[in-house]
């Protein structure tokens, strides 16, 4: 996932917070993803996602500094690609299953085959 889904959540929950509020926000969600080691931040390669190999507050000074350099103007691809970890999607696909939002697939993955990526690489439903 993409920074930029994220903000997209994030505006879509709270519509009309400013650019201030959301940002607090979303750098709050990501550290307690990071700290519960539900996610994993980094980049997508051509070899697939790297992960950034640095403390939480480092990645979250980064992304912040990063953010604030493009005026908060965050297209996908500007800033980092974030992954679950294996227990991150056990939970996730628990709650879209509690949820009732999808069937019982397991969460997508990066691939070749559909939906964008910051690297042309493709997200598709893993099946």
């Amino acid at each position: 996932m993409d920074l930029r889904q994220v903000l997209d959540i994030a505006d879509r929950s709270a519509p009309g917070r400013d650019g201030d509020h959301t940002m607090a926000a979303v750098l709050q969600l990501l550290d307690r993803l990071l700290t519960d080691e539900l996610i994993r931040i980094g980049d997508v390669t051509d070899t697939g996602f790297a992960p950034w190999p640095m403390s939480t507050d480092s990645i979250l000074v980064r992304i912040r500094a990063t953010w604030l350099a493009l005026d908060c103007r965050v297209s996908p691809g500007d800033v980092c690609w974030i992954e679950a970890t294996s227990r991150g999607r056990l939970i996730g696909q628990e709650v879209l299953e509690r949820c009732d939002i999808m069937d019982a697939r397991p969460l997508g993955s990066v691939d070749s085959h559909a939906g964008a990526s910051p690297t042309g690489r493709r997200w598709r439903q893993a099946t």
